[in-house]
């Protein structure tokens, strides 16, 4: 049996393929004008360039950037956007896909959570 994220090497398909699988509260949707997946409006993955764009701890794309094929994210030759690692089909970080969404997932559950609290301290003020 083939792991979701290794059946054709289109990284598109290969991210819907475990956000269906796993992932009832993460939805499809655009961004950079590119296929984005969020939980509410917080970005947790994308295909740019026909490559993994994953939002993580800033410690994690630091040592990912260690693997081959990872770097920063630039969108459109912009500064490295620091939560953020983008890697292709070729790359060794694309045979652990679902592990690096499931962080990712996770990740964003985490600071959406902390955010929603900011912001009810701040109205309570």
């Amino acid at each position: 049996m083939h792991k979701p994220n290794q059946d054709t090497g289109d990284p598109l398909a290969s991210l819907r393929a475990i956000i269906a699988s796993r992932y009832d509260d993460v939805q499809e949707g655009p961004m950079f004008w590119c296929p984005g997946f969020f939980i509410g409006t917080t970005m947790v993955a994308g295909v740019y360039d026909n490559q993994i764009v994953l939002r993580l701890p800033e410690n994690r794309v630091t040592a990912l950037l260690e693997t081959h094929g990872c770097s920063q994210f630039k969108p459109y030759g912009r500064a490295p956007m620091r939560h953020w690692l983008v890697f292709g089909v070729s790359s060794p970080a694309y045979h652990t896909l679902a592990e690096l969404v499931e962080e990712s997932v996770s990740f964003a559950q985490r600071t959406s959570q902390s955010s929603r609290r900011r912001r009810n301290v701040s109205k309570r003020k």
